[in-house]
């Protein structure tokens, strides 16, 4: 028993440290199997040596393990889910700086920002150069408009926040200096970040250019072939370019992901009308309807006046060139998660 206890408990003792944590429950279930051997076995030799010591014994038992699955009981109800974890964590520790950062992560993902706000500057306070829990309260204040408060929280945690100072600058108008952090994230990652490429694509495509937009775009689902959105972001970008047969392919390719805004249904509709498709053209304008939005550019009535023994080209005319600019369906920007760890 002592054995297993010794040989199991060595990848856990810190020789070789794996996460931030220094002890978690979790190091001792292999472990404790040993200590229960040992207890059992030595216990049998000490005590159960007449028949009545092994029936008090037995008895003894029986009332440890009722004890035991009582309290393993009411320590289960502490890991009901992540939130109530890091609040028991809190409640029974000082100084936990990874339980505040994760509890905060909770709240802004529940959309509680203020509490968030509260428990990263808690982090913070007790571990000032942890970058995660800098971007963390950025997040918060970002969620409450407070941006010149979050862009100084992403300045203090840069390198690892480049994402995080893009994605604020970006989303304020600032493409120009959002652009060039997108970039150093890209250039610093180890690993290929798909949603970096994706948010840099968007920003070119804002600027309006186009061929430096379409091979990040093309570079964000290579290394992430189910990203829905730059697919259709990708399909936006093709039908600026009257390239109405390959946004075809990525707008077919988006729905088989998943992708259903209306959005989508509009730029569907587009291709049709340009393919001279004129009743798949009026079909798709027709859902972004049930999405809560009209199209842009009264398509259904343009796609009507469509005569259906011509095709777009032989009429002289495109669907692009017969709709205002506003046609193009808008292209938000790809917004990438929260690359910031989330212990738990």
């Amino acid at each position: 028993g002592w054995l297993w206890y010794l040989v199991t408990l060595v990848p856990v003792i810190g020789l070789i440290q794996v996460g931030m944590q220094a002890r978690a429950d979790r190091y001792l279930y292999l472990p404790q199997i040993g200590l229960t051997l040992a207890l059992a076995w030595g216990a049998r030799s000490a005590f159960a040596s007449t028949r009545n010591a092994r029936y008090a014994l037995g008895a003894a038992s029986g009332v440890a393990v009722l004890v035991l699955s009582g309290v393993a009981w009411r320590q289960t109800s502490h890991w009901l889910d992540t939130a109530t974890l890091y609040a028991h964590a809190l409640e029974v520790t000082n100084g936990n700086f990874l339980a505040h950062h994760g509890i905060a992560f909770q709240f802004l993902d529940s959309g509680d920002p203020v509490t968030a706000e509260t428990h990263f500057e808690r982090a913070v306070a007790i571990k000032p150069l942890w970058p995660s829990a800098h971007m963390g309260l950025g997040d918060a204040r970002i969620a409450q408009g407070r941006v010149e408060e979050a862009l100084s929280d992403y300045r203090r945690a840069i390198p690892e926040s480049h994402l995080h100072f893009a994605r604020a600058l970006a989303d304020h108008g600032k493409v120009f200096r959002a652009t060039s952090h997108y970039q150093r994230a890209i250039d610093l990652y180890e690993d290929p970040n798909a949603y970096a490429h994706a948010s840099l694509a968007a920003l070119h495509a804002r600027s309006n250019q186009l061929v430096p937009a379409e091979e990040q775009y093309r570079i964000a689902i290579a290394l992430k072939p189910d990203f829905a959105e730059a697919q259709t972001n990708l399909a936006f970008l093709l039908i600026r370019q009257q390239r109405f047969g390959e946004a075809r392919v990525s707008l077919v390719r988006a729905q088989q992901l998943g992708q259903d805004s209306a959005e989508l249904h509009f730029a569907v509709g587009v291709v049709a009308l340009e393919h001279d498709e004129p009743a798949e053209a009026v079909r798709h304008p027709r859902r972004t309807t049930s999405h809560g939005c009209s199209p842009p550019t009264p398509i259904r009535t343009f796609a009507s006046r469509w005569p259906r023994s011509k095709s777009p080209k032989a009429s002289g005319a495109t669907a692009s060139a017969s709709a205002p600019t506003s046609s193009t369906p808008s292209q938000p920007p790809t917004r990438p998660p929260d690359d910031s760890p989330k212990p738990g």
